[in-house]
């Protein structure tokens, strides 16, 4: 197996899986149009489709998939609609609903509590040519500083859908408040190299233990759950072989390998002979926890082997509810009897002028004007 690519011969924690390394290709540089993201009434546009760079287009089967996620809303805003685009349908599909949902994660990043959660009024078609589709939401607030992630899945008809993505403004996105966080799948820990640093939430320290040593590189480890314990990913193979395709890989639908993780070298392995080497599974794509990068707190999901992992953007636009037009539409009018023949001059005269210090309940002391 050795002149057929990667063969592991040992595993770092129990149940670990093999792993590879994928190095993150530079993106094309983009040029996403960001608008609505300081005004709480305005609504929030992130457009990449404007000036498109490096478009993908990949076909997703199943239930549900998440397709875009706000790291951190910037402001507070309270939306009735949704637009996320290009969806379509997929290939050797007639005909085909969509549903949306948003999702809050309130512990900032992918991990808290994902208890609220709002749904379109209902599902809409599919277009046959990737486009932008929009849902209907009841009034539904968004509160600034909170992640969102937006789902969408097939309801009735095709249960495939096409997806266009393109690149993202900058190589790296927020990675989140903590230092153990969770997803895109499974969790990371940030680790600075030579401390010992390990979050319990993401390494449990058992011992004796090597999941987790000091030394390993620096960065966003990949941490997963074989079993009882949190583990950091890691594996051991020979040094004149490259970790073969299935490494950074789990048991779980959404392997790090898949969205874009990859080895690190880290040491000689030293209970073994010379020729063997072990590797960590690691993120590239996240900045340092609590930093806030350029574009970071938006971007579109998955990260696919297809461009090695890197950062994506689709098209999202969040319809915030005009008050002014509510009123306006909904404005009272007054209606006469026939037989009436005084009509008022100003109808608001009527209810602008009262003394809000009247008690409307008490007869002697309602409708007062203000003098």
């Amino acid at each position: 197996m050795g002149g057929m690519g990667a063969v592991a011969v040992g595993l770092r924690a129990l149940g670990l899986a093999s792993l590879a390394i994928a190095a993150m290709a530079p993106s094309a540089a983009a040029a996403t149009e960001v608008s609505g993201d300081r005004d709480s009434n305005a609504p929030l546009v992130i457009d990449p489709s404007s000036t498109p760079t490096d478009p993908l287009t990949l076909q997703a089967t199943g239930p549900i998939h998440t397709v875009f996620f706000i790291q951190r809303m910037p402001v507070t805003k309270t939306i009735n609609s949704v637009t996320i685009g290009d969806l379509g349908l997929g290939a050797g599909c007639v005909s085909g609903n969509v549903n949306a949902q948003i999702w809050e994660h309130d512990g900032g990043a992918w991990g808290g509590s994902t208890n609220t959660r709002f749904y379109a009024a209902g599902s809409v078609p599919l277009p046959a040519v990737p486009g932008q589709v929009t849902w209907s939401f009841p009034p539904s607030t968004l509160l600034e500083g909170h992640a969102y992630s937006f789902r969408v899945g097939p309801s009735g008809g095709c249960t495939s859908i096409k997806q266009t993505t393109w690149s993202h403004d900058q190589p790296q996105v927020d990675g989140g408040p903590s230092w153990c966080e969770q997803g895109p799948t499974d969790r990371r820990m940030w680790h600075v190299y030579g401390m010992d640093d390990a979050t319990w939430s993401c390494v449990t320290r058992t011992e004796p233990s090597r999941t987790f040593e000091p030394d390993m590189p620096g960065g966003w480890l990949v941490s997963r759950k074989p079993s009882v314990h949190w583990d950091i990913m890691a594996g051991s193979y020979f040094n004149d072989s490259q970790p073969g395709p299935s490494a950074c890989t789990t048991s779980s639908s959404r392997n790090p390998a898949t969205l874009g993780a990859g080895w690190v070298y880290w040491q000689p392995r030293p209970d073994l002979p010379e020729d063997i080497s072990e590797f960590v599974c690691k993120w590239t794509q996240f900045g340092p926890p609590g930093e806030q990068l350029d574009d970071g707190w938006y971007y579109a999901l998955p990260w696919l082997v297809e461009r090695d992992g890197a950062p994506r953007d689709m098209y999202l636009e969040l319809d915030t509810i005009d008050y002014d037009d509510l009123l306006e539409e909904h404005a009272p009018v007054l209606v006469y009897d026939g037989q009436e023949d005084f009509q008022t001059l100003s109808p608001a005269a009527m209810t602008d002028f009262f003394d809000d210090s009247d008690d409307p309940d008490d007869p002697d002391d309602a409708n007062r004007l203000v003098t």
